[in-house]
């Protein structure tokens, strides 16, 4: 349905999100000039399979001949499997720490700066106002596959570093990284895995050195798919509190199941009834010196979204679309 409405409004140009794996995701009914896998952790394990080098055969799916492939910093199991694919369809790869370099890091007044460079270009600066040590390898990878797929037509506009340039400084994300209010120091994160709750808690120390882990809070909440345990490991060297909510979704864990795996994890494990109480909750368990990380679902965070930007709530639960009323298909 979304490419024919994309054919009907005249869109030439696209970024496409594969759902789940690559392999057999509707998505790749694509024939598209470049194909790109940021990261590989042991994720949807029920249908990917339970070996990197299983989920990395299901990505390395998105591979056909005649596109250009880029690959971010991904474990040596599921790298091999993905070279491997785009070698047997004849796909060039860039890899990012190889081909494509992120070097001179360093943090301004007002976020980040760095510079990018990849084969037969100088290496040139970027600047981001987003916070978090992985945004700048993020940053560089969507380059690189702008880059190829520039490249790569021979119609239409060609690279324009100025124009990256100037679009990354002004680059906002919702929910990811996103400092929602400096007292206390609040931040919004949709990590949902082990990796990206890694990631969050190694660039919070980075920005807020110096934080209390006594003094500040999680709140939390996530799918029933979701590793919770490991999870909650990395999230337990930030705070001592963690804030339990329900998510807006039938896949939600339910907050007692939640407090089960966190009680070894926390010193002080609360259940809310909402996310806006346990927001609220939360806010007053953090001390002078801590901070509050909002973290675990897409869900939770664009819950808490439109209770602080004040957007309408009156949204259809999309996890199950089925179970749609008919006012709401009608709609």
């Amino acid at each position: 349905m979304a490419f024919g409405w994309f054919r009907r409004e005249g869109v030439d140009t696209f970024v496409v999100e594969v759902g789940i794996g690559g392999r057999w995701d509707a998505t790749n009914l694509l024939s598209s000039r470049v194909g790109v896998v940021t990261t590989l952790e042991l994720e949807h394990v029920q249908i990917l399979g339970r070996t990197l080098a299983a989920i990395a055969g299901e990505k390395a799916g998105i591979f056909h001949a005649g596109m250009h492939g880029v690959l971010g910093e991904l474990p040596d199991e599921g790298r091999a499997v993905l070279d491997a694919t785009a070698g047997s369809f004849g796909v060039p790869l860039w890899h990012l720490g190889e081909e494509i370099r992120v070097a001179d890091r360093h943090w301004t007044r007002v976020g980040q700066e760095f510079t990018v460079r990849w084969p037969g270009t100088p290496a040139f600066p970027m600047r981001l106002r987003l916070e978090g040590d992985f945004q700048p390898r993020n940053a560089a990878l969507a380059l690189a596959a702008s880059y190829r797929f520039l490249e790569m037509g021979s119609e239409g506009p060609a690279w324009n570093a100025p124009r990256a340039r100037s679009a990354l400084a002004h680059l906002k994300i919702p929910g990811r990284m996103e400092r929602v209010a400096r007292d206390p120091p609040t931040y919004f994160d949709v990590a949902h895995t082990p990796e990206s709750a890694r990631a969050v808690v190694r660039s919070l120390a980075e920005v807020l050195p110096f934080t209390d882990p006594a003094a500040s809070a999680v709140l939390f909440g996530c799918l029933r798919d979701k590793p919770v345990a490991e999870i909650l490991d990395a999230l337990g060297p930030l705070a001592r509190t963690i804030v339990l909510v329900p998510v807006r979704s039938e896949r939600g864990v339910a907050p007692s199941e939640l407090a089960a795996i966190a009680m070894p994890r926390f010193s002080r494990v609360v259940v809310a009834p909402s996310a806006r109480d346990g927001y609220r909750w939360a806010r007053a368990a953090t001390g002078e010196g801590g901070l509050l990380l909002a973290v675990g679902s897409d869900y939770l965070i664009g819950e808490l979204e439109r209770e602080r930007t004040g957007a309408s709530s009156d949204e259809p639960d999309l996890s199950d679309p089925g179970r749609m009323t008919p006012r709401e298909v009608s709609g």
